[in-house]
């Protein structure tokens, strides 16, 4: 199955999601809510 675009909560927009969504191989448009421990740049904090 090949998969273009996921739409999803903010549950969706975990570090691990992100990195499936920016692959190169395997990459997809990721449409969500960012989760409010991913600064805008993309790193991952936990407040």
């Amino acid at each position: 199955m090949e998969v273009d675009t996921v739409i999803g909560d903010t549950a969706y927009s975990g570090i691990e999601n992100l990195r499936l969504a920016e692959g190169e191989k395997n990459g997809f448009e990721l449409i969500s809510k960012l989760h409010p421990v991913i600064r805008a740049d993309g790193v991952f904090c936990i407040k």
